[in-house]
């Protein structure tokens, strides 16, 4: 059974500034979530690249990959080996936009 969800945010960061944190940076997650992430660290770079992350008070690792990365407003990763949410076959897709004034 699949299941999905929208989340619409405008934000007062340009979209480009957001596009780099989330995918030039793709291992650098914890400036975006803070104390939230206790470590990241990444294999290779760019599409195919992995991170694995370590959340505070969740146990293990949770790694994901770099999907799709295409004209700094979409991109796309999925969660990939072993996990220890509840979830199966995750797969997010992130699309940005400039909004009418700014972020």
């Amino acid at each position: 059974m699949g299941y999905g969800a929208l989340v619409e945010r405008t934000v007062p960061v340009s979209r480009a500034k957001i596009y780099a944190l989330l995918v030039d940076e793709f291992g650098g997650i914890g400036k975006i979530m803070g104390d939230a992430v206790e470590s990241c660290t990444l294999e290779g770079e760019g599409i195919g690249s992995v991170r694995h992350v370590r959340a505070r008070g969740i146990p293990g690792v949770l790694s994901e990959r770099l999907d799709t990365a295409f004209d700094g407003r979409v991109f796309s990763y999925s969660i990939v080996g072993e996990s220890s949410l509840p979830l199966e076959y995750y797969n997010a897709v992130v699309t940005l936009a400039d909004a009418p004034n700014g972020g």
